[in-house]
């Protein structure tokens, strides 16, 4: 009988290890799987990063507009192939707008390109989640949905021409509904950081001809601002757009060529 009582103890000890080190290695694979979201993942990094500077320059966007674009970061593919870290900061530059879209262009144009349905899920995501603001016609949510929409556009006509970009262009400086139009990739960008960038660059070029084609001097964009000037007064306020350059150097989409 003693045998027999400490067999079982011997049993009942084992069946008790065994379930421990599966519960063991249960929790374990869980926590592999579900590393990648996890705090202090590079993902959980990356979503806290956007979601702090999109708290801090809330800009023309609600709250449930940049939890959406926040939102995106979790999605690690899709955060990576857009460089959406970067692509947050070009609407917060206060004294450039070149660098901060340029950089983002490089870090998105040497990534691996984004799988078009992931695209095309976030660009129904964004206008669900900015509804508010796409209705408002906001600068900073247009141009984000138009990043989104006109992605490929960007890395075949923008990333071979990096270094050649001038931003400057004073024609790439209009209105939404004028890219949207030609489905031109934009950005939204502080009024304040284009003239700082390009004020001193285009304050003795002619206008940009009117529809009478006369040069138009009527609302100058950066009125005000002299050559050299770093004087910002009065240009806070709501963003202005600009275009992405078209291949042939303007803000025109390329025509294609007539079969001979």
């Amino acid at each position: 009988m003693a045998f027999l009582r400490e067999l079982m103890s011997i049993l009942m000890v084992s069946i008790w290890v065994g379930t421990v080190m599966s519960a063991t290695t249960t929790a374990t694979n869980a926590l592999d799987v579900s590393q990648k979201g996890a705090a202090g993942s590079p993902t959980s990094s990356m979503a806290d990063a956007v979601a702090q500077s999109l708290a801090a320059n809330p800009g023309e966007l609600s709250g449930a507009c940049r939890q959406t674009l926040a939102g995106f970061a979790k999605d690690e593919a899709l955060a990576v192939c857009t460089n959406l870290h970067k692509m947050v900061q070009i609407r917060t530059s206060k004294d450039s707008i070149s660098v901060p879209i340029k950089a983002w262009m490089k870090g998105m144009c040497a990534a691996p390109a984004c799988v078009p349905a992931s695209l095309t899920s976030a660009g129904e995501q964004f206008k669900t989640g900015c509804a508010a603001e796409m209705q408002s016609g906001s600068m900073d949510a247009a141009a984000f949905y138009s990043i989104l929409t006109t992605y490929q556009t960007i890395r075949t006509d923008g990333c071979p021409n990096l270094e050649k970009l001038d931003l400057c262009d004073q024609t790439l400086a209009g209105h939404i509904k004028k890219w949207t139009k030609k489905e031109r990739p934009f950005f939204s960008v502080q009024k304040a950081a284009y003239c700082m960038e390009c004020g001193p660059k285009i304050a003795n070029q002619p206008s940009p001809e009117s529809k009478s084609g006369k040069n138009s001097t009527k609302h100058p964009l950066c009125r005000g601002t002299a050559s050299g000037s770093n004087t910002v007064d009065g240009l806070l306020g709501k963003p202005i757009v600009i275009a992405l350059p078209a291949p042939n150097g303007s803000a025109k989409p390329t025509k294609p060529a007539k079969a001979s």
